[in-house]
């Protein structure tokens, strides 16, 4: 070093010598002289490449980088305690990611490689924050590729993100058509549905298990499926009442599923139910009443006389026959007594007390046996035998509920409309859609309520 720094200031100091540089070296005798080689070689520096440098530890990055504490520095390979060669190591601090550091290692010839991905690292935690080493290279790829696809149709990640969770992952969880199927009745059997009810209920959910696949997901139907399946039903033949009950179970089946959140959306609220003719109420003219009433009182059809008069002069359904017994019938104060069991609805407050002609209660005082149920064993059966001994031999296609329907036309030239709905238990759209506008006149009216077994008989 001493000999360098002589050289830059030009003196020519003596190889070895302790002599401060500008003084005179002392006088050498001849036998101790030594040859000095010529001026330009003692004063020559060595060679830059023959100076050992040190070797370069770190490579040099952005300002931008090295202040976030982003390094890339030289490693040492080793194997099984050999050494041999070296590799490149990038090192993101656990302050730039917000969460864990990121070490990647690069081979050492990929030495521009890691720069450029410790560069990379650096804008991108200056564009993004912590949030842009939350996603992998290939999250932030598929992001990407479904912007390009929302961007035309006006939605947001966020938006399809949300309705994706809705209806893939459902809050409720995922269930199959079978075991909803069987939830759903077991709800309603604990609710205390009449046998008749269940039985209409497991013939139409069963259909649509069927259709579905009872290890189907609920989830996985859609609207197109099930109009599919209905347009499927139509073809196959089934006429537009049967195809009304089946839209209407389906619906009633997928928005309990949709209740108990085991789908995000009800696919059956755009189903529509096919249009069915609504016929004009059957009306039983007075000469039919007559000649039913009068088949009633053969010894053949005697039992089923005093649900007939009850249909005819008190509106009530075949049902409410069905379980009605004698003691609900009141014949000294004129009353029937339709309590919730009874009637169509189960709800506590839906009594009703329908009162009973004068004539009519002439034709159950003149039943002998008034114990029981006001219905026989088989009362169906027996019921449309005693139709076609009446004449009617096409009951359900040419009268369907012709008795009730009988009695509200009647009853409505009498009566008010208050009155008949309190006494048939209907509702006035009901009301109004059957009876308004009867072809019945007011005598008529009071010829069909005067009917009595004294006078049955009479032209």
């Amino acid at each position: 070093q001493r000999f360098r720094k002589a050289w830059v200031i030009g003196s020519n100091p003596i190889v070895g010598s302790r002599f401060f540089i500008g003084t005179p070296p002392p006088l050498l005798t001849d036998s101790c002289q030594v040859s000095l080689p010529n001026a330009e070689s003692a004063i020559a520096p060595p060679e830059r490449s023959a100076i050992p440098s040190k070797p370069r530890m770190n490579l040099k990055l952005s300002v931008k980088a090295t202040k976030l504490g982003i390094r890339v520095r030289k490693v040492t390979n080793a194997s099984q305690g050999e050494k041999y060669g070296h590799s490149w190591l990038v090192t993101i601090p656990g302050r730039v990611t917000g969460g864990q550091r990121i070490r990647k290692q690069f081979k050492g010839s990929e030495g521009r490689e890691a720069v450029d991905f410790a560069e990379g690292q650096a804008n991108l935690a200056k564009e993004t924050g912590h949030s842009g080493f939350n996603l992998t290279v290939e999250q932030r790829v598929e992001a990407e590729s479904a912007f390009r696809k929302l961007a035309p149709l006006g939605l947001s990640l966020r938006e399809v993100v949300a309705c994706g969770i809705t209806v893939l992952r459902p809050a409720g969880g995922d269930i199959y058509f079978g075991k909803l199927r069987d939830d759903l009745i077991e709800e309603k059997r604990l609710k205390n549905r009449r046998p008749a009810s269940l039985q209409g209920l497991k013939f139409y959910l069963n259909a649509i298990v069927g259709h579905f696949g009872q290890d189907t997901l609920v989830k996985t139907a859609s609207a197109a499926s099930l109009r599919e399946w209905i347009s499927s039903l139509q073809q196959q033949g089934a006429s537009p009442r049967h195809l009304r009950n089946y839209v209407s179970y389906s619906k009633q089946f997928f928005r309990y599923a949709h209740a108990h959140r085991f789908i995000g959306e009800n696919p059956s609220l755009l189903l529509e139910a096919p249009h069915v003719e609504v016929k004009a109420p059957a009306i039983l003219s007075i000469l039919e009443v007559r000649r039913l009433l009068a088949t009633c009182m053969a010894d053949a059809h005697r039992e089923l006389m005093p649900a007939v008069v009850l249909a005819l002069f008190c509106g009530l359904r075949s049902e409410e026959l069905a379980r009605l017994k004698w003691e609900d019938v009141n014949l000294k104060n004129r009353k029937v007594s339709i309590s919730p069991e009874i009637g169509k609805n189960r709800r506590a407050s839906d009594w009703r007390y329908p009162e009973i002609p004068k004539g009519a209660i002439q034709f159950l005082l003149s039943h002998e046996d008034r114990k029981g149920y006001i219905t026989p064993k088989r009362f169906r059966a027996r019921l449309t035998a005693l139709h076609s001994d009446a004449g009617f031999e096409k009951w359900k296609e040419t009268h369907p509920n012709a008795k009730r329907h009988s009695f509200g036309s009647y009853a409505c030239k009498l009566k008010s409309i208050d009155w008949v709905i309190d006494q048939m238990g209907n509702s006035v759209r009901m009301f109004l859609k059957h009876y308004r506008n009867a072809s019945v006149t007011k005598p008529d009216a009071q010829k069909y309520f005067l009917i009595s077994p004294t006078n049955l008989n009479n032209k």
